[in-house]
């Protein structure tokens, strides 16, 4: 008995270490409800993306197209992480995508999987990663 509890310990240490368990999961959520919980929404064009000095984010300047909620400037910088099992989602220069969420005090806004999905195709087909 001692032996399988120890063999399961291993398979899930395992299964955590090679990453499959740490794929980017969201809950089923619709455009309506992703636009109501946020402060700003609106549609933009991507004019510049890059990754952040470390590496670990994607950094995009997005030129605001159409506003859909709230008072949003011309241009806005959207992070993503660069990592897409941690949900991240792809900002790639010259795409056009519709954004919701908080911009902070500096007019930035994080975005990932979870709320870019409900507003825009999924990069990966019609399921997560």
């Amino acid at each position: 008995m001692r032996r399988r509890a120890i063999g399961a310990v291993v398979l899930a240490v395992g299964l955590l270490a090679s990453g499959s368990a740490l794929a980017c999961s969201c809950a089923r959520v619709s455009r309506e409800a992703v636009i109501e919980r946020a402060e700003v929404a609106f549609r933009g064009e991507i004019v510049s993306s890059g990754k952040s000095r470390d590496g670990r984010e994607v950094v995009a300047r997005v030129r605001v197209i159409a506003p859909i909620k709230g008072r949003v400037p011309a241009m806005v910088t959207v992070t993503s992480t660069a990592v897409a099992a941690r949900c991240g989602y792809p900002l790639h220069q010259g795409a056009t995508l519709d954004f919701a969420g908080r911009l902070d005090a500096g007019g930035r806004m994080g975005v990932g999987m979870c709320g870019m999905v409900p507003l825009n195709p999924s990069p990966w087909g019609d399921r997560l990663r």
